[in-house]
């Protein structure tokens, strides 16, 4: 099975959210950390669904303003 397919049926790691969002995985543990992404408790383990993942980003999607460059 491809890793991508892999990555869509099951949960993320913080690893993989970072990768997905192109930040490191420290900023992804730090908004865990303060409840400013959605997260999924497994045990101990945080883990993350990736369509919680991806309509989260479109929410924080801000417009462009006028003359910004």
């Amino acid at each position: 099975m491809a890793e991508s397919a892999r990555q869509e049926e099951g949960l993320w790691t913080a690893e993989e959210v970072a990768s997905y969002l192109q930040i490191s995985e420290g900023t992804v543990n730090q908004w865990v950390k303060f409840g400013k992404i959605p997260v999924v408790k497994v045990g101990r383990l945080n883990r993350f669904r990736p369509s919680e993942i991806k309509a989260w980003l479109d929410e924080q999607a801000r417009p462009a303003t006028e003359g910004a460059s």
